[in-house]
């Protein structure tokens, strides 16, 4: 079984200086970051930050390239962790004949994004690599409703 997640960020490592894509499923409470490279992080941020370039990328001419050979992506898979390393899957069809390719996750998530296909991650993945933030965010929610105005020394808003 696999869990739909949005890019909700992409950062940089403060220790690594890599950069970091975080996916997150739509109710906020998983997080999955991977490090990604320069590369694919220019062609993620480049999508999000709707960017047009004079020339067509390398994600770009695949979405072209997809389209011309009349194939559609149906959604990209995250699917395992191993060595430290994850894998991913583009799901495919052509002719109306499913296809599957192996791909990494950064390239799957930039095609995703220019094709407006879901970005999936297997449950799996998501119980060994991911973070669960909604007892983090029951926890601010719960001393900011109990926080008192008086404590902020009297500054006016």
């Amino acid at each position: 079984m696999s869990v739909r997640m949005f890019v909700s960020d992409l950062v940089i490592d403060a220790k690594t200086k890599s950069p970091v894509v975080v996916l997150q499923d739509s109710s906020g409470e998983f997080e999955l970051p991977i490090f990604i490279g320069l590369m694919e992080a220019s062609a993620i941020a480049s999508v999000r930050e709707k960017v047009a370039l004079p020339r067509p990328m390398t994600h770009d001419l695949l979405c072209t390239l997809l389209d011309s050979l009349d194939g559609d992506l149906v959604r990209v898979e995250v699917t395992e962790l191993r060595d430290n390393t994850f894998y991913a899957l583009l799901h495919l069809t052509r002719g109306g004949q499913p296809l599957r390719l192996d791909s990494r996750p950064s390239d799957a998530i930039a095609l995703a994004l220019r094709a407006d296909a879901p970005i999936m991650v297997r449950e799996a993945v998501l119980a060994e690599a991911g973070t669960r933030r909604k007892v983090e965010t029951d926890k601010w929610k719960q001393f900011l409703e109990n926080l008192d105005p008086e404590e902020f020394g009297g500054y006016k808003q």
